[in-house]
């Protein structure tokens, strides 16, 4: 028996059970790092509709969070949904995600009163049919000692989410936040690299 490795919607590597797990895991490894490589472009090759839905995705996001509605953000999650915000809090399930975007977006939580930015697509991939992953950039506003915003200042964050694709509508299904760290390294794209 062998399980399947989504590399694109078109193409599908197979690695066999670990039986030897010398000679399976080296296989396993290659397998993968040859099913990475042949994504070059983040945007190549997605099925009619995934871009869109991803987009969609993302405004329904960004339009639940400025209205500061749990209950919609919540919706845009699968039943058993995890998270883990850029604190490193690990949040399991649409009805803890929901209990924490109340906090976090009602009048005693820390974005109670704040407006985001929209989200930008960095890269979206889709790795099975009706499966994507989409990292986007976003403003967070700056948290002081307080544990409240600092009005006009927001840290830059890359939000990947995995997305499945239920019925008409995109879910996502694990939510990884974090803060975008500035470096002046030879590989940095220009966005990443320090402001001098």
């Amino acid at each position: 028996m062998s399980h399947p490795y989504y590399c694109r919607a078109s193409t599908v590597v197979t690695v066999s059970p670990m039986t030897d797990k010398t000679l399976n895991r080296r296989t396993f490894l290659s397998a993968a790092a040859a099913a990475t490589a042949m994504h070059v472009n983040p945007l190549l090759a997605l099925s009619p509709g995934v871009q869109e839905g991803a987009e969609a995705f993302l405004k329904s996001w960004v339009t639940a969070w400025n209205r500061h509605d749990a209950r919609a953000l919540a919706s845009l999650h699968t039943e058993d949904a995890m998270t883990i915000n850029r604190y490193g809090t690990l949040i399991r399930g649409r009805a803890s995600a929901e209990e924490a975007l109340s906090f976090l977006l009602g009048p005693q939580g820390p974005f109670g009163d704040t407006v985001f930015p929209p989200m930008k697509i960095v890269a979206l991939r889709e790795i099975a049919p009706g499966v994507a992953i989409v990292q986007s950039s976003w403003g967070a506003p700056v948290l002081g000692a307080n544990g409240k915003t600092v009005p006009g200042q927001f840290n830059e964050m890359i939000l990947t989410y995995t997305l499945v694709k239920r019925g008409a509508d995109w879910k996502t299904t694990q939510i990884d936040g974090h803060n975008v760290e500035k470096m002046d390294l030879p590989y940095s794209s220009p966005d990443q690299k320090k402001q001098s």
